[in-house]
């Protein structure tokens, strides 16, 4: 089973526990591969399509996410991966290349985390440093598509008792990206229960 994300509206009334009013939420739901390809002919023709893939290490597991690809219909424009374990501290030995795409990514600092973007090479996009969380026991990557100015944007958390440092700084972007009316989504492993 892959996990597809799907957009709901969150009312302007409906509060986190940190009395933050959340505008948009993102929901998960299991599909299997059939139901991923009839989603994305169905949703994805005239828009950009994004995946979230949680590898656990990516060097062991991007043969999954190769298969994966070669049996969908549509492939998606860009992949979200967290827990890459790549480290800033050990260099590349594995081809981590997927045919048709460009990857970037932020190591982690430990022996989990790691997030990347892989992006279909014919999307031109800029990486954005100033939106990273940087207080937090975490791993952020943005980017901005320069064809509609959507930003697109990564996270893994490491499991950490303080969400709240983390959740402050997270909804300071997204305010900050609400005020300028952009139009952003954002997908991750935060290691948290949201629902």
């Amino acid at each position: 089973m892959f996990s597809v994300h799907d957009q709901v509206e969150i009312s302007d009334d409906t509060r986190d526990n940190f009395g933050t009013a959340l505008h948009l939420c993102v929901i998960c739901s299991n599909y299997n591969l059939s139901d991923i390809t009839a989603t994305f002919v169905q949703h994805c023709k005239n828009s950009l399509s994004i995946i979230h893939v949680n590898t656990v290490s990516l060097s062991k597991n991007l043969y999954k996410l190769e298969n994966f690809l070669t049996q969908v219909r549509y492939a998606p424009d860009i992949i979200a991966i967290t827990e890459t374990r790549i480290k800033c501290t050990v260099p590349i030995i594995y081809n981590v290349n997927l045919q048709g795409y460009k990857f970037i990514h932020v190591d982690t600092r430990k022996n989990a985390g790691g997030v990347g973007l892989y992006v279909k090479n014919c999307i031109d996009f800029t990486v954005l440093n100033k939106l990273q969380i940087k207080n937090c026991d975490c791993e952020t990557l943005w980017i901005e598509i320069k064809l509609n100015n959507q930003k697109y944007g990564v996270i893994y958390r490491h499991p950490d008792p303080n969400f709240k440092t983390f959740s402050e700084e997270l909804f300071s972007i997204f305010h900050e990206l609400n005020d300028k009316k952009h139009t952003y989504f954002v997908c991750g492993d935060f290691n948290f229960n949201l629902m």
